[in-house]
């Protein structure tokens, strides 16, 4: 509590110096030293494009399937699409393990970035279809944006 030169308590009232000084250095809403502000965990996760996000790692998915397939020496056939899917089984340890390193590491950033209430996207991540004329390794990789 304050007391007032006239020696009667004062309508202030101090909770404890110890909050008084965190709540002066570290305001609810808090800068980074970059000048951008936190955001709460939940808005962070609210603005996320799910859709988006599933779409481009289902298509990341089958290309890279389709490729580990290609490199496996197994070509996949478009006739039906039971064949299809049987084709494509053969490339599934070259795309799970591209797509596990690339979602692990993306997916670091995007948690440290979470972590700290820094605005960042999940990965995109980026499927390249199989072309003749390119090295057909079934995706350019996954990005996020902080």
């Amino acid at each position: 509590m304050i007391i007032s030169p006239a020696g009667n308590l004062s309508a202030h009232i101090i909770f404890s110096a110890k909050s008084v000084y965190f709540k002066s250095v570290f305001p609810t809403n808090s800068i980074t030293s970059m000048g951008e502000p936190l955001f709460s965990r939940r808005r962070i996760l609210a603005e996320q494009n799910y859709p988006l996000h599933a779409g481009l790692f289902i298509a990341t998915l089958v290309t890279t399937l389709w490729a580990g397939a290609f490199w496996t020496g197994h070509p996949v056939r478009l006739d039906s699409f039971p064949s299809f899917l049987d084709d494509l089984r053969y490339g599934l340890p070259y795309s799970f393990s591209l797509l596990l390193f690339l979602g692990t590491h993306e997916f670091g950033h995007f948690f440290a970035a979470f972590y700290h209430r820094m605005r960042a996207t999940l990965p995109y991540f980026i499927p390249v279809p199989p072309l003749p004329f390119l090295l057909s390794l079934g995706t350019l990789g996954a990005v996020i944006r902080i």
